[in-house]
């Protein structure tokens, strides 16, 4: 059954859930390609009129603005496939480390989730339910 929007919000929203293996890199991978596509809209492609060289310039002011922007998404999803693997997504802040974020990266993409119901909810993929309040 394809995701509906709010199945797609919730992935890269709230740090409440779990997500699988699949739904971590198609996430990882939409995230990526969106800060790829905004830095390509950035570049600014010029010709020397004296020697017909061309030049490539990416604005690099860019960059911290994409950063802002992909950080917290990425954290969100990182702390969601933690939650699958009933870790705390605490450990989440291991993107913030050079080298040390890469292997955090393979790890949660590779490592299997915990089957059935953990802390973080019965299963994978799906959004939590939340009980009303006073239950």
């Amino acid at each position: 059954m394809p995701p509906n929007s709010a199945q797609l919000l919730w992935v890269f929203t709230g740090v409440n859930g779990r997500i699988g293996r699949e739904v971590y890199w198609l996430a990882w991978i939409v995230v990526h390609a969106v800060s790829v596509a905004i830095l390509s809209a950035t570049v600014v492609v010029s010709v020397d009129p004296q020697t017909s060289a061309v030049q490539i310039d990416p604005t690099t002011g860019m960059m911290p603005l994409i950063a802002v922007i992909s950080v917290p998404f990425q954290i969100v999803i990182g702390v969601k496939r933690l939650h699958d693997l009933n870790a705390s997504g605490f450990f989440a802040i291991a993107i913030f480390f050079p080298m040390l974020n890469i292997l955090v990266t393979i790890l949660l993409g590779i490592m299997p989730g915990k089957p059935g119901p953990n802390r973080f909810g019965d299963r994978a993929d799906v959004i939590p339910v939340v009980p009303p309040a006073g239950s």
